[in-house]
């Protein structure tokens, strides 16, 4: 009898210990998809920033909007410089070794790292709402 219950309470245990594996993986597999996404937008950000850049260097804006489109591009520039920045010390601390550790202390990092990667995310999309309109007020002067 003692054997049947010790050898219930293993299969217990592995179905228990492949449940929380799943659990671990479906959350890893969602902050890579975010990561994955966020990455493509950082092409479209960075080639906002290079346009919004060289276009202050060039400094030939109309003379009636100068002052104001100046202090908007150069805002800009700064708001997507922020929101790489904050991409790039998201992936250098990033850790998805976490061997060792319970289930417990893995999902509340991994669950903190999906907030992280979200919020910096919304910020870079933000960002580069907010450039491509301001390149697209530029432009149609």
């Amino acid at each position: 009898m003692k054997k049947i219950w010790l050898l219930a309470l293993t299969c217990v245990t592995i179905v228990a210990c492949s449940d929380d594996k799943a659990e671990e993986k479906k959350s890893m597999d969602g902050i890579l998809a975010t990561h994955d996404k966020v990455m493509a937008a950082e092409d479209k950000a960075m080639t906002n920033k290079i346009q919004i850049d060289s276009l202050l260097k060039l400094d030939k804006f109309a003379p009636q909007d100068s002052a104001a489109l100046k202090a908007e591009f150069r805002t800009q520039s700064s708001n997507l410089k922020t929101a790489d920045e904050a991409m790039e010390d998201w992936m250098h601390k990033f850790d998805p070794d976490y061997k060792g550790k319970s289930h417990a202390d893995v999902m509340e990092y991994l669950n903190t790292q999906n907030i992280q990667i979200n919020k910096i995310d919304s910020q870079l999309n933000s960002s580069i709402d907010l450039s491509t309109k301001a390149l697209a007020k530029y432009k149609q002067q």
